[in-house]
C-alpha cells in the first residue's frame, strides 16, 4: 500500500495512540463481516503505520509527552503499544477467518468502548459501562474469550479510566482471577497496574475532571502523571514522585488528589508549610476526607497554629470518636496551650482504646506529675475553701494513679479542714480497702452511708464496695446484707451475684451458690462464672453437669488452671476416662499437682493402661508419702494382678495392708494378698493370710479350699487331713466343690490308701475335674489291679491335655507292663509299689479368684489350671 497515512486519515505520527485511534475510527467504514477486503486492507495500513512510528522513535529519541524527563520514566514505559502489540495476543483478523460472527461482534464491542472512553464524561459514567457490558449480543461465549484479552488490549493505551469501571470489566472478564496468564500475555507493570485497579488499593477521583474545562490530550497527560506520582509513591521512589507531581500540578494544580500525594510527600520531608497550603487546597475543593482533615490538623500542630489545629481535630473527632491520631493530636495541642487537665482526659481516653500506646502511658504520666505539682504549689498559698478543693483533685488523682497511700494521706488532711462529703467518705474508705486496712475503711463506709444521698449509682457502689470490704473480714453476715441491699435496687447486678455465689460456695452450700451462678450467667456468660459453677457441680456429685459448665469456660495456659483437678476428676467419675488423662495431663505439665497423677492413674486404670497406671501411683506415693497409700497400693497391685506380674502384686497388696482403715473388711483385702501369693506359687508364705481369713470368717470356703490345696503341693499329709474333716462339716455333700475330692484323693493316695482314694477321684471326676484327677485316679486305679480302667483313665488325662510329659509317661509305663505278660510281677500276681509314686508339683488347682469378693475386684478374670 503506498499510502498507509491517507488509509488512516492522519498525518505521518509516532503516537502509538493516534494511530490506534484512528484504526478504530475506520473499522466503522470497513467492518470484517460486511467488507472483508476493506478490513483486510486497514488491518495492513495499521500494522505497517505502528511500524513505522516506531522506527521514527527510534531514529529521532523523542520521548513521549508524558515521559518527558528521561531522568524520571514513568512506570508505564513498557506497556507502550507497540509492546502490547508484539506479544503473541489473540487477533481479530486471524479468528475472522474461522468465525466471522463473533469476531464481528467483538469489533462492535472495542468501538463502542471506545467511544465511550474518549470522551471522558461517558469514561465515568458506570451506568454507561454496565449497558455495554449486559448488551445480550455480545454475551455469546465466542465474543467474550475473543474480547477477553482484546479489552486488555485496548486499555494498554486508555489506562486512565476510574476503578470502579476496572473492576464493572473484571465482572464481566475475571481479570482478577487470570494474574498469571496476562503476565504471559502482557509486560508486568500494566499487569501490576491492572490489579492495583481491580483490587481498589487506592483509587483515584475523577470528579474534578470530568468537570475542567481542561482539553482532552492535556486531560490524558494530567491523568498520566498523576497515575505515575501514585505508583512511585506506593513503591517509595520519593523523588520520582516529586517529578511527576510537580508536572502534574502545572496541567491541573487544584485537583483534589493531586494535593492529597503532595501533601503525604511534604509530610514525608517534614515540609510542613508546603503540605499544609496542599492540604487547604484539597480542603477548599470541598473533597477533604477524615484523614486528610487529621493531616492538615497535623500540620497546624507543627507550624505552631494550635487552636487552628485543635479545632481541625475536633471537626475529625465529630465524624470519628475514636480516631486515635486526632486524639492524640488534641491532646498534644491542648497541653502545649496549657490546657493539662482536658490534655490528660484526652490521653486517658487513648489509653482505655489502645491499652498498649505506650506514648499514652509516658504522657499521662508526665502530665499527672506535673499537675501534682501545680496542686501543691496552690496549698501553699491558698486559704481553707480553697484548699479544701484542691486536696480533693489531689486526692482524686493519686487514686486514678493508684497511689492509695499518698491518697489516704491527703483524705486525712481533708479530714482536719472540714467534715467529708459522702463522696468524700466513701473514697478515703476505698483508698484504706486497697491499703488492706479494712476495719479503718468499715468507718468511713459507715459515714458515707449515714450521710442523706438519694443517687441511686453512688449507693450501689457504696454498699458493693461495703459488702466487699465485709467479704474481706470474713464478716459474711455483713457482707450479704449489703449484697443483697444492692440486689433490691439492681437484679442484675453481677458483681453482687458473684459474690454471694462465692460465700455460699465457701461455705459449702452449693446449691445455693449454683441458683446465684445461674443467675449471674443469664445476665453475662463469663468463663469463670462457668468453672465456678463447674466446680460446685463437682462437689454435688453432678458430674454430667460439672463437666459441661468446665468445657464452657475452656480453661487454658492464661485461665482457670487451679480448675484442672477438679476438671479431670469430674470427666474420670463421669466415665469419660481419655478425655480425663488429657485433662490431668495439663494440670501435672502446669502445677505439678500430686493428687493428678492419683487420678489419673485411675482413668488409665480404667482404659486397662495398667503399666501406666502403676508408674503415676509409685510417683504419687513418692511426692505424698502415707496419704492415700492404702488405695495407691490396692491399685497398683490390681494392676500388677492384670499383668500378671504376681511377685509385683504380693508386694503392692502386703503395703496395702500395713495402710488398711481399721472399718473396712480385713478378710476382703488379705484375700487379694492370699490370690497374688498363690498366682506366685509361694505357698509357705500362703498360710498365714490364708489361716487369717479363715480366723475372720471360719465358714470361707475359698480360703478352706486353697488351704487344703496349699498343704497337698506341700506334702504336709499331717496337716491335710484336719483341713479335710473341717470342709467337710462346715459344707454338705451337694455344695461341696469338685477340687476337695481332687486333693483329698491324692492325700489319701499318699499315704496308700487307694479304695478310699479311688472314691475320692471318682466322685472328682464325676464333678466335672480331668486332667491331674484322671492322671492320678488311673494310678490309683492300677494299683488296684483294675488295669483296663486305669488305661482308660490314663489315656482320657491325655486326651485332655495332649502332649502332657508327666501322663504320656506314666500311660507308656502301664502300657509297657500289661504286654509284658510274662513279667514276673505279673506271674506272682504282685503290683507296681509305692516307690514308684510320682513326686507331686504343680497339682490342678481351682480358680484363685473363685471368691465372691475377689470377682468382685476382677470381673471376669480366672486364673486355674
Amino acid at each position: 500500500m503506498t499510502d498507509i497515512w491517507s488509509f488512516l486519515g492522519i498525518q505521518p505520527t509516532e503516537d502509538a495512540v493516534l494511530i490506534k485511534r484512528a484504526y478504530m475510527a475506520r473499522l466503522k467504514f470497513h467492518h470484517p463481516e460486511e467488507d472483508p477486503e476493506g478490513f483486510q486492507k486497514l488491518r495492513t495500513a495499521y500494522d505497517a503505520a505502528l511500524k513505522e512510528a516506531k522506527d521514527i522513535q527510534r531514529q529521532t529519541q523523542a520521548p513521549s509527552a508524558v515521559n518527558a524527563d528521561t531522568d524520571h520514566p514513568g512506570v508505564f514505559d513498557d506497556w507502550t503499544e507497540d509492546s502490547v502489540h508484539e506479544r503473541d495476543l489473540p487477533d481479530i483478523q486471524e479468528q475472522n477467518s474461522s468465525n466471522s460472527l463473533p469476531a464481528a461482534l467483538a469489533n462492535e464491542f472495542l468501538l463502542q468502548a471506545v467511544d465511550l472512553y474518549d470522551d471522558i464524561q461517558t469514561r465515568v459514567d458506570e451506568d454507561r459501562w454496565i449497558t455495554l457490558l449486559e448488551d445480550e449480543k455480545f454475551s455469546g461465549f465466542e465474543t467474550r474469550q475473543r474480547l477477553q484479552f482484546e479489552v486488555l488490549r485496548l486499555f494498554a493505551d486508555r489506562a486512565w479510566a476510574p476503578g470502579p469501571v476496572w473492576r464493572l470489566l473484571d465482572e464481566t472478564f475475571a481479570w482478577s482471577s487470570m494474574e498469571i496468564e496476562m503476565q504471559e500475555l502482557f509486560p508486568k507493570t500494566y499487569v501490576d497496574y491492572v490489579m492495583m485497579q481491580l483490587e481498589g488499593f487506592w483509587d483515584l477521583r475523577y470528579d474534578y475532571v470530568t468537570d475542567s474545562m481542561t482539553p482532552l490530550d492535556e486531560l490524558e497527560q494530567f491523568l498520566a502523571a498523576r497515575s505515575n506520582a501514585q505508583i512511585c509513591l506506593v513503591q517509595g521512589n520519593v523523588e520520582g514522585a516529586e517529578h511527576w507531581l510537580r508536572e502534574a500540578a502545572q496541567i491541573m494544580p487544584e485537583e483534589p488528589d493531586l494535593n492529597r500525594m503532595i501533601g503525604e510527600l511534604c509530610l514525608q520531608y517534614s515540609n510542613w508549610e508546603e503540605a499544609f497550603q496542599a492540604f487547604k487546597r484539597m480542603e477548599a475543593s470541598g473533597n477533604a476526607e477524615v484523614h486528610h482533615n487529621s493531616d492538615l490538623a497535623y500540620c497546624m500542630l507543627q507550624l505552631g497554629m494550635l487552636e487552628d489545629a485543635y479545632s481541625m481535630y475536633q471537626k475529625v473527632l465529630v465524624h470519628t470518636p475514636d480516631h486515635a491520631q486526632a486524639l492524640t493530636g488534641a491532646a498534644q495541642c491542648l497541653e502545649q496551650l496549657g490546657r493539662i487537665k482536658e490534655s490528660r482526659e484526652l490521653y486517658l481516653r487513648i489509653k482505655q482504646l489502645c491499652p498498649w500506646d505506650l506514648h499514652a502511658h509516658t504522657q499521662i504520666d508526665t502530665l499527672n506529675q506535673r499537675l501534682e505539682q501545680q496542686m501543691k504549689m496552690r496549698l501553699e498559698v491558698e486559704g481553707r475553701p480553697d484548699q479544701m478543693k484542691t486536696l480533693d483533685e489531689l486526692a482524686g488523682l493519686y487514686m486514678e494513679q493508684q497511689q492509695y497511700d499518698q491518697a489516704v494521706g491527703v483524705w486525712l488532711q481533708l479530714v482536719q479542714l472540714g467534715e467529708l462529703t459522702a463522696r468524700q467518705n466513701y473514697q478515703l474508705g476505698y483508698s484504706l480497702h486497697q491499703e488492706e486496712q479494712y476495719e479503718e475503711a468499715t468507718r468511713y463506709y459507715a459515714a458515707a452511708g449515714n450521710a442523706e444521698n438519694k443517687d441511686e449509682a453512688f449507693l450501689l457502689e457504696l454498699r458493693c464496695q461495703t459488702g466487699i470490704n465485709a467479704y474481706q473480714q470474713s464478716d459474711y453476715p455483713a457482707a450479704i446484707q449489703q449484697f443483697e441491699l444492692v440486689l433490691a435496687l439492681d437484679p442484675g447486678h453481677l458483681l453482687s451475684l458473684r459474690y454471694l455465689a462465692v460465700m455460699s460456695k465457701e461455705a459449702q452450700r452449693f446449691e445455693e451458690a449454683v441458683l446465684y451462678y445461674k443467675k449471674a450467667l443469664d445476665i453475662e456468660d463469663l468463663w469463670f462464672l462457668h468453672a465456678d459453677l463447674g466446680s460446685c457441680y463437682y462437689h454435688l456429685d453432678q458430674y454430667e453437669e460439672s463437666v459441661f459448665h468446665f468445657g464452657k469456660a475452656k480453661l487454658d495456659d492464661d485461665k482457670g488452671q487451679e480448675h484442672y483437678f477438679e476438671y479431670g476428676s469430674a470427666l474420670r467419675l463421669n466415665g469419660q476416662y481419655r478425655e480425663a488423662v488429657q485433662i490431668f495431663d495439663a494440670d501435672i505439665e502446669r502445677n505439678n499437682h500430686p493428687y493428678a497423677y492419683y487420678n489419673r492413674a485411675f482413668a488409665r486404670f480404667m482404659l486397662k493402661e495398667f503399666e501406666l497406671c502403676r508408674a503415676d501411683l509409685r510417683i504419687f506415693m513418692e511426692l505424698v508419702p502415707g496419704d492415700s497409700q492404702f488405695d495407691a497400693n490396692l491399685i497398683s497391685g490390681i494392676s500388677s494382678f492384670y499383668l500378671k506380674d504376681w511377685n509385683a502384686a504380693v508386694s503392692f497388696f502386703n503395703e496395702m495392708l500395713k495402710y488398711l482403715p481399721s472399718d473396712m473388711d480385713r478378710a476382703q483385702y488379705i484375700k487379694l494378698f492370699a490370690a497374688a501369693l498363690l498366682a506366685a506359687r509361694r505357698f509357705k508364705e500362703v498360710i498365714q493370710p490364708l489361716e487369717e481369713v479363715l480366723r475372720l470368717d471360719d465358714q470361707n470356703e475359698w480360703a478352706m479350699l486353697h488351704t487344703v490345696r496349699v498343704h497337698a503341693e506341700l506334702q504336709n499329709w499331717d496337716k491335710i487331713e484336719g483341713n479335710l474333716e473341717t470342709y467337710f462339716e462346715t459344707f454338705d455333700l451337694q455344695s461341696r466343690n469338685p477340687y476337695i475330692w481332687f486333693y483329698g484323693g491324692v492325700f489319701l493316695y499318699y499315704v496308700n490308701n487307694y479304695k478310699e482314694a479311688a472314691k475320692f477321684f471318682k466322685l472328682a471326676y464325676q464333678g466335672g475335674l480331668r486332667g491331674d484327677t484322671c492322671s492320678y485316679y488311673s494310678l490309683v486305679l492300677y494299683q488296684l489291679g483294675e488295669s483296663h480302667d486305669a488305661l482308660s483313665m490314663a489315656r482320657e488325662a491325655l486326651q485332655d491335655r495332649p502332649g502332657h510329659g508327666e501322663y504320656e509317661e506314666r500311660l507308656k509305663q502301664m502300657e509297657e507292663q500289661m504286654n509284658k505278660r510274662k513279667n514276673l510281677f505279673a506271674r506272682l500276681g504282685l503290683l507296681p509299689t509305692a516307690a514308684n509314686k510320682p513326686v507331686v508339683q504343680n497339682l490342678d488347682y481351682p480358680d484363685i479368684l473363685g471368691d465372691p469378693q475377689l470377682q468382685n475386684e476382677y470381673p471376669g478374670v480366672v486364673i486355674k489350671q
